[in-house]
């Protein structure tokens, strides 16, 4: 039975994600020479490790430093892991904090597993 209100698990997460991405910050924040400049990526499938805990699957790539992350997951991220593009639900992991980037609108099946990643995540377009 629910009243409605947000488990305490669900308020205390929308705190952590406030603080994460403060909006007055974001606002402040120049980001425009990122596009000029490339970052090589290193990404790995979590919980996939080998006999001396190292990542078995894992992709380096390089991309541009001002790209968005639902358009990294679009557009390099499943190619580079031979995935099909907008098939999957994702999310991404930040392990520095645990932070989740998600997209906030997926029609993909499996999204009915999200709660298995987390109580709720970050917008992964902004």
């Amino acid at each position: 039975m629910s009243s409605g209100k947000r488990k305490p698990e669900e308020q205390f997460v929308d705190v952590l994600m406030e603080r994460k991405v403060p909006k007055e910050q974001l606002k402040r924040t120049n980001l425009g020479t990122l596009p000029k400049q490339d970052v090589i990526v290193k990404i790995y499938l979590a919980h996939l490790q080998d006999s001396t805990g190292q990542p078995r699957v894992w992709r380096h790539f390089r991309v541009s430093a001002g790209i968005k992350l639902s358009v990294l997951q679009d557009k390099a991220i499943a190619p580079v892991m031979g995935w099909v593009r907008n098939l999957h639900a994702y999310t991404l992991t930040d392990y520095r904090d645990e932070s989740v980037y998600g997209p906030e609108e997926s029609r993909a099946v499996v999204m009915a597993h999200v709660a298995q990643v987390g109580y709720d995540f970050l917008p992964d377009d902004k």
